[in-house]
């Protein structure tokens, strides 16, 4: 196989264009698959396409200033011939400035729902479970403070605010931060399930809110493509994604508008503490207290915790 040419737009943008221009006759498409592991002349590539011997020529000198073939002349005993020789098996093109483009990075966390430092206010109905069993009886406040919640694939309730911690940036300072992302699966909590079962569910850093997604229900009906064998049908099994991420001027949800609250409104380089809280739950005074379900990644219909990630 011939060696690959790679070809990028900030340097050979020239080359690029020359072979672009090359490759859009399917006449000349045709003739490079002719020279697929074999030289030809000019007069065989044109008893093979069908062609006059001169517009094979023209179309043969298009692919050379291309550099796609190159041609050789030789002497027989019946005159000159001119054989093609093709140059490249693969070309890449490269369609973006590498020296100029800048990728962000990240410090990512991965948060298992049952992680959570704290907890706010919260009221029955709810529960936990792990992939095996219910952790605690439901509808018990007391299971939230046993050790075994850090092992929970599965989190409800249906009011109140569940609160994890995580350790500021380490490998950037917070002055190169430029935006905060936060993804997780959730829905309501009704008794049982129902899919038109409104709720507002929002999300805080350092208290400060970000706003509200509004889940349209607790879904049920077929069984969630991750739950385990045990989990009944008649309760809630899946949720939706909530991507949420805030930057210097605003925040989105799911890439939508959210709010006008900002980087700068968290004040993370001002926080006189070594970790930024992040909240998740339904408010008392939301306007649609319809609970919470929080998905682990074997819970579910997304093989995810919730995560959490710093961009630089």
């Amino acid at each position: 196989m011939l060696h690959p040419l790679n070809l990028s737009i900030a340097e050979n943008q020239n080359e690029m264009i020359l072979i672009a221009h090359a490759l859009s006759s399917p006449i000349r498409m045709e003739i490079l698959k002719l020279t697929i592991g074999k030289n030809l002349s000019v007069k065989e590539i044109a008893s093979e396409i069908g062609l006059p011997l001169n517009t094979t020529l023209n179309h043969i000198n298009e692919m050379e200033r291309a550099g796609l073939i190159t041609t050789k002349i030789s002497y027989t005993a019946k005159g000159k011939s001119k054989t093609c020789h093709r140059q490249f098996d693969n070309i890449n093109f490269q369609f973006f400035d590498s020296t100029e483009w800048v990728f962000p990075q990240y410090e990512e966390f991965d948060l298992p729902v049952g992680s959570f430092f704290d907890f706010f206010d919260l009221s029955a109905p709810c529960g936990m479970a792990t992939t095996e069993k219910g952790i605690g009886m439901d509808n018990d406040l007391s299971v939230f403070l046993l050790p075994q919640r850090a092992q929970a694939a599965i989190v409800w309730f249906t009011q109140g605010l569940l609160e994890y911690r995580l350790p500021l940036p380490k490998n950037h300072g917070l002055k190169d931060l430029t935006g905060i992302e936060i993804s997780f699966e959730t829905c309501s909590e009704a008794p049982l399930y129902n899919n038109d079962y409104k709720s507002d569910i929002s999300v805080l850093i350092n208290d400060k809110k970000l706003g509200v997604y509004t889940s349209p229900g607790d879904f049920g009906g077929r069984r969630g493509l991750l739950n385990p064998a045990y989990w009944p049908l008649g309760l809630t099994q899946y949720g939706m994604i909530t991507n949420w991420r805030i930057d210097k001027q605003q925040t989105t949800l799911n890439s939508n508008f959210l709010s006008f609250v900002s980087l700068y409104d968290l004040n993370l380089e001002k926080s006189d503490k070594a970790y930024l809280s992040l909240k998740i739950g339904v408010e008392k005074d939301a306007a649609h207290i319809g609970g919470i379900n929080l998905f682990g990644k074997n819970f579910g219909d997304f093989p995810q915790d919730i995560i959490f990630r710093y961009i630089f």
